[in-house]
């Protein structure tokens, strides 16, 4: 299976990627209980799949009860497969890349393409808008940033913008110390 479609297509935490398997398949939706606060406040996590995702899950072999198996045939534990996954972005000069990177990536990609804080709160199994707000709110800048800079720029083919060196604040300031 493909651990970097399943990382990149649902955003999930690793503790959850190695757990996943055919059972969680429920008419084109992924469902399944998140292992972060299973014991205090437990939370099921239902996402649809995305094309590419069934697609990936269609033409593969997969482990029994886990997408994602060992060499060995064995379902990962989170650290093992953490580490696994940090091997192979290393062998594929991917340095400082990991399993919790490709979770931010996710995040940063839904919040640039439009996603809300709750949508982005629902997608990833966030509680609180605190984190999803994080990723919204830099998506926003970049947006505002893309649509104000031509405003540095020159319009329509007049001069660039000059500053006058006798008013400039920071001059005022300079000649003054």
């Amino acid at each position: 299976m493909g651990d970097l479609a399943l990382l990149s297509y649902t955003g999930v935490r690793r503790s959850d990627v190695v757990q996943l398997g055919k059972q969680h398949l429920r008419n084109g939706w992924l469902v399944f209980r998140q292992f972060k606060g299973r014991n205090r406040a437990p939370l099921t996590a239902e996402i649809p799949i995305l094309r590419e995702l069934q697609s990936i899950v269609d033409a593969t072999d997969t482990g029994d009860l886990t997408f994602l198996v060992t060499e060995r045939g064995q379902p990962f534990t989170a650290p093992g497969f953490g580490n696994w996954f940090r091997d192979r972005c290393n062998e594929a000069a991917l340095k400082g890349l990991s399993a919790h990177g490709m979770r931010k990536a996710a995040a940063t990609r839904a919040a640039e393409r439009g996603a809300t804080a709750h949508q982005i709160m629902a997608i990833f199994g966030w509680r609180t808008i605190k984190q999803a707000e994080v990723y919204t709110r830099a998506a926003e800048r970049k947006r505002l940033a893309g649509a104000a800079m031509h405003l540095l720029g020159t319009d329509r083919g007049q001069e660039s913008l000059t500053f006058n060196q006798q008013a400039s604040p920071v001059r005022e300031k300079e000649a003054k110390s």
